[in-house]
C-alpha cells in the first residue's frame, strides 16, 4: 500500500517540474510548426504587427445583405447575426464559416493516399485535420451552416420570408496618420446563401 508523505510530496512535485520543462519546448515547436496547442500550458503571444510600412492597419469586415421575398432587401451586421456567439469570437467563427478560402474543393488524397494514413489522421487528430481543411480549403457553406443562417433568419425576421443572404466581405485599411479613420475600402469576396 502507497503512503503519503513529505518525501513521496516533494518527489511528486519534482516529476511534475520536470515534466513542465520537458513540455514547454515541445508546445513551442508544435505552435511554430503545427498549429496552436489546446489545450496550452500559456496565454497565447497576442503578437502585434499589425501595421506595414506606412503605418495603416488592414482588417476585413462584413456586412450581411438580407433579400426578402417581393426584392426588399436589408443589411445588418455580422455582429447581428452572431448575436448569440461571444464577441470575442464571432468574428473568427464568420470566417470559418462565411469566407471562401484561396484552396478551393480539398483534394481527394490531401492527407495521403495511403487509407491508413487517413484513417490514424481522422481519428486520432480529428481537430487539427477538420481546423487545416477549414483554414485552407472551401467548398461553399456548409448544409449545418445553411440550415444555421436559415434559423437565424427566422428569429430575426419572424414575420418576413427570407430568400437570399449574402455575406460582403471588405478589407478596411485604416491609418493613424488619418486619426484611425478609414482611408480605403475595397470590397472583397462574396457568399451567397439561397434559402
Amino acid at each position: 500500500m502507497f503512503k503519503w508523505n513529505s518525501q513521496n510530496s516533494e518527489r511528486w512535485v519534482r516529476f511534475l517540474f520536470a515534466t513542465v520543462i520537458v513540455l514547454f519546448p515541445f508546445q513551442y515547436w508544435f505552435a511554430k510548426c503545427v498549429t496552436e496547442p489546446y489545450p496550452a500550458l500559456l496565454l497565447p503571444g497576442f503578437e502585434g504587427g499589425v501595421f506595414n510600412a506606412a503605418g495603416e492597419v488592414s482588417i476585413e469586415p462584413a456586412d450581411v445583405s438580407i433579400t426578402f421575398l417581393g426584392g426588399k432587401k436589408q443589411v445588418i451586421s455580422l455582429r447581428s447575426l452572431f448575436a448569440d456567439a461571444p464577441s470575442s469570437q464571432f468574428q473568427v467563427m464568420a470566417y470559418y464559416a462565411l469566407h471562401p478560402k484561396p484552396g478551393g474543393v480539398p483534394p481527394a488524397n490531401l492527407w495521403s493516399n495511403a487509407r491508413w494514413k487517413r484513417v490514424i489522421l481522422w481519428r486520432l487528430f480529428s481537430g487539427f485535420t477538420q481546423g487545416k481543411i477549414r483554414r485552407q480549403y472551401w467548398s461553399g457553406p456548409e448544409p449545418a451552416t445553411i440550415e444555421w443562417v436559415r434559423g437565424r433568419m427566422k428569429d430575426l425576421f419572424p414575420r418576413q420570408t427570407v430568400e437570399r443572404v449574402d455575406v460582403i466581405w471588405y478589407t478596411e485599411i485604416y491609418s493613424k496618420h488619418n486619426h484611425w479613420k478609414i482611408t480605403q475600402r475595397s470590397p472583397g469576396p462574396r457568399v451567397e446563401i439561397k434559402l
